[in-house]
């Protein structure tokens, strides 16, 4: 009985320490990381990076990017599954949502404005029983579902995202 207690206690504090990574560092990175330490595909000319990889991809994404400065680093890490069937979509996206409903607890669902069944948002908040004293603020899966093909987003926004926005202009209305 000994043997089962010490068992199932390790299994908890492994799925914890597994969440708590999962939060710290999506997909391997984490807030403020530096540009140099990432594998660059592509720089835009604003705060967008895409990634040739990531050092812990998730089986249900393909492609990854991050918005990031280099004077904040990592502020938002994203994963991409790209268009494809709808029905390989609709896969992918219950087990992202079914991972993150894990870890998070239960999403807010926004539905789309075009169409609420193929478009929509499930997003979770600092307030979230999974987010709280992580430097991940706000998560959201979007799905886009169009002609039988469909894709999904996760994105991961972490505390220093307004490092990372562009300077606000003047204000036009002085």
């Amino acid at each position: 009985m000994m043997h089962l207690l010490v068992g199932v206690l390790l299994l908890v504090s492994f799925d914890h320490a597994t969440a708590h990574e999962a939060l710290e560092k999506p997909f391997g990175i984490e807030m403020g990381q530096s540009l140099s330490s990432l594998s660059i595909q592509r720089r835009s000319k604003d705060a967008h990076v895409d990634l040739k990889s990531v050092p812990k991809p998730h089986g249900s994404l393909s492609k990854y990017s991050v918005v990031a400065t280099e004077q904040a680093g990592v502020c938002e890490v994203v994963g991409y599954a790209p268009l494809e069937d709808s029905d390989k979509a609709a896969r992918k996206l219950d087990v992202l949502r079914a991972h993150l409903i894990e870890l998070l607890g239960s999403p807010i669902f926004l539905p789309g404005d075009r169409s609420p069944e193929s478009t929509g948002i499930w997003t979770w908040g600092s307030m979230s029983k999974g987010l709280r004293r992580h430097p991940v603020e706000f998560v959201a899966l979007y799905r886009y579902e169009s002609g039988g093909r469909g894709a999904a987003m996760l994105k991961f926004r972490f505390s220093n995202r307004e490092k990372c926005a562009p300077p606000m202009p003047p204000n036009g209305f002085r």
